[in-house]
């Protein structure tokens, strides 16, 4: 019999009943969130992919990618609350929800990647990148500000940091769902699968021009520079990796963050830096390769040297 994401419904009551009654009007009922054509077609994908998924790994995951659809609906209900301009109380309290639930996510995750390594190297692989992404930016979202589980009651909301917490996680869950499900489907393009096509374009053309930035910078302090401008530079790619680097693959986040700290230590403790900007300037070349590659900056050809001037 072909298993069905309808086998294992996710219960949104725990999030919709609470929130429904926070700074609401009316009669306060919850309000569910409506089918649409872009969730009809995450579950066409998963139902699909089940059938190719080795059965001692297909409960694990399809509760994965239903618990990353499911994440997915509950940042629809944020961006809603935001662009609506609603009371922030109630995107807060999803926010909260989609933390909780994150958290559970990462510890299935890791331990499905454990089961697959000894038969599905490349899904383990994208097991364990899917796992350090959640965490690395629940991190970034939940650790300090309004968000974090230590903010003191009455903590101000700002709509700004609400929507950039929000591009964050969708965009994470979005290329979590991407990433595992090319491992059974390679040719999987994500833009049929998820609308927002423009924001993805822009956010590689972004990234884009910060990666050719970035390595541009690095050959100037390459060719030798002071200390002032190394630590220019030092400063730039710690920029970058707070604002753009979440646009990158996942599965170059651990890696990207190894270059930045090894360039840190290193003018910290008044190293050579010139061998690790050398290995730094190549791995920028080969980024800048995958990301032209893109499917969404096929019809945008990039030329560095236009950016950079």
């Amino acid at each position: 019999m072909k298993s069905s994401l309808q086998e294992e419904t996710i219960d949104l009551s725990n999030l919709v009943q609470p929130v429904a009654s926070v700074g609401s009007s009316g009669s306060g009922a919850a309000h569910p969130v409506a089918p649409n054509k872009e969730k009809a077609g995450l579950e066409q994908l998963f139902n699909e992919l089940v059938e190719q998924i080795p059965p001692p790994l297909q409960a694990g995951l399809l509760h994965v990618f239903t618990e990353l659809r499911q994440l997915l609906a509950y940042c629809a209900l944020i961006e809603d609350d935001i662009t609506q301009e609603r009371d922030l109380r109630r995107a807060v309290t999803i926010f909260r929800a989609i933390h909780k639930r994150a958290l559970s996510l990462i510890e299935k995750t890791n331990a499905l990647a454990v089961q697959a390594r000894a038969r599905q190297q490349a899904l383990s692989e994208a097991l364990e990148g899917t796992g350090f992404a959640l965490r690395h930016e629940l991190r970034r979202v939940f650790e300090g500000g309004a968000l974090s589980q230590g903010a003191p009651t009455g903590t101000p909301l700002s709509r700004s940091e609400l929507t950039r917490a929000y591009g964050l996680l969708n965009n994470c869950f979005q290329q979590s769902t991407i990433t595992l499900a090319q491992v059974f489907d390679p040719t999987l393009n994500g833009n049929a699968l998820f609308e927002d096509h423009k924001l993805k374009q822009e956010q590689s053309i972004t990234l884009y021009r910060e990666l050719t930035l970035l390595l541009h910078k690095i050959r100037r302090v390459e060719s030798g520079a002071g200390i002032l401008q190394k630590l220019y530079f030092i400063n730039s790619l710690r920029q970058f990796q707070r604002e753009t680097m979440h646009y990158l693959m996942h599965r170059d986040w651990a890696e990207f963050e190894s270059f930045v700290n090894e360039v840190v230590k290193t003018y910290d403790e008044a190293g050579d830096l010139a061998p690790v900007f050398h290995r730094f300037s190549g791995y920028l070349e080969t980024l800048l390769n995958h990301v032209s590659m893109r499917a969404v900056l096929s019809d945008k050809p990039m030329c560095p040297t236009a950016i950079i001037f």
